[in-house]
C-alpha cells in the first residue's frame, strides 16, 4: 500500500538488505560478511546500520552482538552518528562477561547514567533503579516485594521536576489465558502536580 521496496544488493562484498520507504529513505541491513571486526550471525533479524534520505544524509549504527547460545544472538547499540560526525555512545555494564543493561549515555559531552537493582528472584534481570542526568536530581523508579513469586511490580516513578506517578495493582484472569496482575489505578502527584487517579477494569 505504501508503494516500500525491499531488495538485496552487494555492496564491498558484504550482501545488504535495503528498504526504501515511499519518500526515498532508505533503511540498509547487512545480512552477510563483517561489522564491527565480527562475523555476521546467521539470525532471523538484523539490525539496521545505515539510515538515508534523498539528500545523502546518513545516520550510522554501529552495533556488537554476543552469541549466548546458538539461535540466541543478542545485539547492542554501540554508537549512532550522524553526517556531521555528530555521536551519541552507548555503554553497557557486564556479569557473567555478558552485556546485561545500559549503563550509560553520552552526547554532546554529556552523559546520562543508569543504576539498576537485582531481582529478588533467580530469573537474572535488573530493575532500574535511576536515571541520572549530567546535573539536577533524577528519575526515580521503586518496586513492590515479589507477588505469589512473581516479578517485582513497578510501584512508584519520580520525577526530576518532583511529579510522581504511583501504581496499583490487581489479579485478573481472562478467558483462556494465565492469571496475570494488571494495574489497577494509576496517580498523579507531586510538586506543582494536581492529583489525579486513573482507574482500570477489565
Amino acid at each position: 500500500k505504501e508503494f516500500w521496496k525491499y531488495e538485496i544488493t552487494s555492496i564491498s562484498g558484504d550482501d545488504w538488505a535495503i528498504l526504501t520507504l515511499t519518500n526515498g529513505t532508505q533503511y540498509k541491513f547487512r545480512i552477510s560478511g563483517t561489522w564491527n571486526g565480527q562475523l555476521v550471525p546467521s539470525a532471523l533479524w538484523y539490525p539496521v546500520e545505515e539510515i538515508e534520505d534523498t539528500s545523502g544524509n546518513t545516520i550510522t549504527i554501529t552495533n556488537t552482538f554476543e552469541d549466548a547460545s546458538p539461535g540466541d544472538s543478542t545485539f547492542f547499540i554501540d554508537s549512532i552518528k550522524d553526517s556531521y560526525n555528530r555521536t551519541i555512545s552507548f555503554d553497557y555494564f557486564t556479569q557473567n562477561f555478558k552485556n546485561e543493561g545500559l549503563k550509560s549515555i553520552t552526547a554532546n559531552s554529556e552523559t546520562y547514567n543508569f543504576t539498576y537493582e537485582d531481582f529478588t528472584d533467580t530469573s537474572g534481570y535488573f530493575l532500574l533503579k535511576t536515571v541520572d542526568p549530567p546535573e539536577g536530581p533524577d528519575w526515580q523508579f521503586d518496586y513492590s516485594p515479589l507477588y505469589n513469586n512473581q516479578n517485582e511490580e513497578l510501584t512508584t516513578i519520580t520525577y526530576p521536576t518532583g511529579g510522581v506517578i504511583d501504581y496499583l495493582y490487581q489479579t485478573e484472569t481472562f478467558s483462556g489465558f494465565d492469571t496475570i496482575r494488571s494495574i489497577m489505578t494509576k496517580t498523579t502527584s507531586g510538586r506543582d502536580v494536581a492529583t489525579g487517579v486513573w482507574s482500570y477494569s477489565y
